[in-house]
């Protein structure tokens, strides 16, 4: 059966369904618009199947068809439409495939290249554009359509990597085997070297001028005659970066702890007898570690009274955004701390800030508070000491 003869028989059937009788109230049921329109759907879908069986047992595939009836194009157009129950499919290709409209999501590509062992990539909205050498840090085009020549170019020009080629050349022949296949890999890099031995100065609370002392520079240059000196202030620079960088990550941590923190707060005097004030936050993890950190030290103004005391405090306290998370507060016993502490617990229990309105604010420090009796005690037995002493003489 060709497509014409299907087509001229379905027409009959139709005019033949016409000149029935009535439908009954049952088989009204079976017609409603959801049942016909199912079977509407299938007989089109099974009609353009056919017409493309035939089109193509007669040499023509469908697309090139030269001309179709009105009813062949409807019944294509219908197969190829979504089902009237079923979920909203996908967008179809012209392959039959499906479009899914998910955003398109660029990945950074992977760096296989021997050149990148020396040059440190740089990218652009995840787009290689740029590579900086890791031992002159200048700047080359290395993007896509460039490619890594230029890059490869430099390496063979590049002076300061011939200096260290050179010198792991020499360090590779006197050392042995095993040794030197680790120096295969190794590469200098002149900011990694500084800023670890900006961390071991901190770390060892060395003083920042003993990068300028000639043992340290002479012993230095006998492990990497490539390591440029540096001054006590580029340490200081470098390691004040890293302190503000983790004292951002501590105040972002403490904005997102759920519990209470404790401090302890110390004012220190220096040899210049300058007065520094050392604040100390406690806390428990939420694996259930106490930590303490240091995240505030800097020198206080005179007078140091209570008021002025306060306000320091506050302002720290305010910087840090705990105010609603203080617990607790371990001072000296002293009247000036103490009238810190009730200026402070006025502040703060007018914003409702303090467990039980701050009955256990202020804590005492035991070990002063023995001190103090100590020094008291030996004050008062001063003149009995003294008088046995002059018997121990005579």
């Amino acid at each position: 059966m060709n497509c014409s003869e299907f087509v001229q028989g379905a027409t009959t059937e139709g005019l033949q369904r016409r000149d029935s009788p009535p439908m009954t109230h049952s088989q009204r049921a079976t017609r409603s618009p959801l049942v016909r329109s199912l079977v509407v759907s299938t007989w089109r879908s099974s009609l353009g199947l056919l017409a493309r069986v035939a089109a193509s047992k007669r040499g023509r595939s469908p697309s090139t068809r030269i001309a179709s009836s009105p009813l062949e194009e409807r019944a294509n157009s219908s197969a190829r439409s979504p089902s009237i129950l079923g979920s909203p499919s996908p967008m179809t290709t012209p392959f039959g495939g499906s479009k899914i409209n998910h955003p398109h999501v660029r990945k950074t590509r992977r760096l296989t290249s021997a050149v990148w062992r020396d040059f440190k990539p740089i990218y652009r909205h995840k787009i290689l554009v740029k590579a900086q050498c890791k031992h002159c840090h200048e700047v080359f085009q290395a993007g896509r359509d460039v490619g890594t020549s230029g890059v490869r170019r430099h390496l063979a020009a590049c002076e300061k990597r011939s200096d260290l080629h050179l010198y792991v050349e020499k360090m590779k022949s006197s050392v042995s085997s095993p040794d030197a296949s680790m120096l295969k890999q190794w590469n200098f890099d002149q900011e990694t070297s500084r800023d670890l031995l900006a961390r071991m100065i901190v770390m060892h609370e060395l003083p920042f001028s003993i990068v300028e002392y000639s043992g340290f520079r002479d012993f230095v240059k006998s492990l990497n005659p490539l390591f440029k000196n540096v001054s006590r202030n580029t340490i200081k620079d470098e390691w004040m970066k890293h302190y503000n960088l983790e004292r951002s990550a501590f105040s972002g941590h403490l904005k997102k702890y759920s519990g209470r923190v404790s401090l302890i707060a110390d004012m220190w005097t220096s040899n210049q007898t300058l007065s520094y004030l050392c604040i100390t936050c406690h806390l428990i993890n939420s694996k259930w570690i106490l930590q303490k950190r240091i995240f505030r030290f800097f020198m206080v103004e005179t007078p140091h009274n209570g008021v002025t005391m306060f306000n320091v405090l506050l302002k720290s306290l305010q910087e840090c955004n705990i105010e609603d998370k203080l617990f607790s507060m371990t001072l000296d016993n002293a009247s000036v701390n103490g009238t810190m502490v009730n200026n402070l617990r006025k502040n703060l229990n007018s914003k409702h800030m303090l467990p039980i309105k701050g009955q256990l604010l202020h804590i005492r420090c035991a070990c002063h508070v023995i001190n103090l009796i100590v020094q008291d005690g030996l004050t008062t037995m001063k003149g009995v000491i003294d008088d046995i002493r002059e018997c121990e003489v005579h």
